[in-house]
């Protein structure tokens, strides 16, 4: 196989999973509602806790999870600067908003004190390295900019791979 291939073979599992995760999300829509069908329990008890700053985060993190590949797109980039820039723009600031949610939520994690600071060093990581991206565009330092971009996404993308290992845990 080309190496060329392989990476678009990536880059569409990357887009199909990143999308299906986040429609999945859009189920805590419900909870504005007061309906909680199909939300796990745990979550639910996180959303009675916290409601502002858990929602917040699972709200606005699939804009992020579904811009995200976007980026990846090596045409898209070079045809659509302007669609590039503004959906990276875009793609920053839920990363930001949702990653300040994710923290303060970090402390109710269903999964207990662990989880909670496991998710708590997450966002800020995924904060930090995303704002350190931006800048690093905005400064015209290209390629710094590409490489934590990557890392932010691979963060962002990290919703994906616990909902893989859910199941198997």
């Amino acid at each position: 196989m080309q190496k060329g291939y392989v990476s678009r073979i990536g880059l569409c599992m990357m887009v199909v999973l990143a999308t299906v995760v986040a429609a999945h999300s859009l189920r805590y829509y419900a909870a504005l509602e007061n309906v909680w069908f199909g939300i796990d329990p745990d979550i639910k008890a996180v959303i009675l806790q916290a409601p502002l700053k858990a929602l917040t985060h699972m709200l606005i993190a699939p804009a992020a999870l579904v811009l995200g590949p976007l980026q990846f797109f090596p045409g898209l980039r070079a045809r659509h600067p302007t669609l590039h820039r503004w959906s990276g723009r875009t793609y920053v600031l839920a990363c930001v908003t949702s990653g300040t949610g994710a923290l303060a939520t970090s402390p109710f994690a269903s999964g207990g004190w662990v989880a909670g600071v496991g998710f708590g060093i997450l966002a800020v990581l995924w904060i930090g390295t995303t704002v350190a991206a931006w800048i690093s565009a905005v400064q015209g330092r290209l390629e710094w900019h590409r490489l934590l971009m990557r890392f932010s996404y691979a963060m962002t993308f990290g919703a994906v791979v616990l909902r893989l290992q859910i199941p198997i845990g």
